[in-house]
């Protein structure tokens, strides 16, 4: 799942997915965009938990912009 977020708003996020969703989360990875004036962040998890995650988050950070959502590969 890919979400971008105002650059302010990257430690309130972090934090959100940390203590509200970190036992869904495989792993995260930020990304500074737009002379870091955005940060684009790549969450890793299960399909079960794609609507939790966005309830929290949207709840949490209005603003958010919710990108498109991938399966990932079988390895």
């Amino acid at each position: 799942m890919r979400i971008t977020v105002d650059s302010a708003s990257i430690t309130e996020l972090r934090h959100l997915i940390l203590i509200s969703c970190g036992d869904l989360v495989l792993f995260m990875r930020v990304k500074p965009v737009n002379q870091a004036s955005k940060m684009k962040v790549w969450l890793c998890l299960s399909k079960s938990s794609v609507d939790t995650i966005i309830s929290h988050i949207m709840r949490a950070l209005p603003q958010a912009e919710f990108g498109k959502i991938t399966p990932l590969l079988p390895t």
